[in-house]
């Protein structure tokens, strides 16, 4: 039997706490300015150092390749078995008729 294919979901709410110097004349803007660096990813590293998993959680989906059928032109799941032998089929005087 062969491998099956997943996605997996990783789910990881991290906390980091560090400190950084920076140069500014108030308290207000030496936050302003730590902020900016904070979404600008300046302080990458520094995050990445301190950086602690708080929780985590993992969900996975099962991938099934979706297959068209000759014979009846409906998608079937690849992990299926078939209802009916194409060649068989095919080779028989049976037709399938739409409305």
């Amino acid at each position: 039997m062969s491998e099956k294919t997943w996605d997996v979901k990783v789910i990881l709410e991290r906390e980091a706490i560090f400190e950084v110097q920076v140069e500014a004349d108030t308290e207000d803007e030496a936050i302003e300015l730590a902020t900016s660096n904070v979404w600008a990813d300046d302080y990458d590293y520094e995050e990445r150092a301190a950086s602690t998993i708080m929780c985590e959680s993992y969900e996975a989906e099962e991938q099934i390749e979706m297959l068209l059928c000759p014979v009846c032109e409906l998608q079937h799941a690849s992990n299926t078995e078939p209802g009916i032998n194409v060649d068989d089929f095919n080779e028989s005087e049976k037709v399938i008729y739409t409305p």
